[in-house]
């Protein structure tokens, strides 16, 4: 009897541990998801941006109405020599690209917000940039450039 009682304490203490054990496995493989979903977030390379600023994807800054009509768009509204204006998400950073007049990658600078509003900021262009392009989460999502620079 005192064999059984043993036995059985044994099992219950191993499945005790298994469950513990797998429960463990699978909170770690829901931060490695999250890890994956933030990789999301990083920039296109300078050259990407800077083709799609020469492209026409700006036309979508002057539609009010589709920004409003969203429950929170992920859009550039408006680019200035010091001053950029914006909607975003935690999750999507503003992402801004500096080039110098032969067309070069300078530096970038990113704004992050705390969560979903239109975002007014100021930022410091670097000395000798002639041309600055901006746009939030990826390129593909609309571009709006600053800058005497074709």
């Amino acid at each position: 009897m005192k064999k059984l009682k043993v036995k059985s304490i044994l099992f219950s203490l191993m499945a005790t541990v298994a469950v513990a054990i797998f429960m463990t496995s699978c909170e770690q493989a829901s931060i490695e998801d999250e890890a994956i979903i933030s990789v999301e977030n990083l920039p296109a390379s300078p050259e990407e941006v800077w083709a799609a600023a020469t492209t026409n994807t700006d036309s979508y800054l002057d539609n009010e109405e589709e920004l409003d009509a969203r429950n929170c768009p992920l859009r550039l509204r408006k680019l200035q020599r010091t001053n950029v204006l914006w909607y975003s998400t935690p999750q999507y950073a503003l992402w801004i690209y500096h080039y110098d007049s032969n067309g070069n990658f300078i530096s970038h600078d990113r704004k992050d917000v705390p969560y979903c509003d239109r975002w007014y900021e100021s930022y410091s262009p670097p000395a000798n940039r002639c041309k600055s392009v901006a746009f939030v989460g990826y390129p593909s999502w609309g571009t709006a450039a600053v800058g005497p620079c074709p």
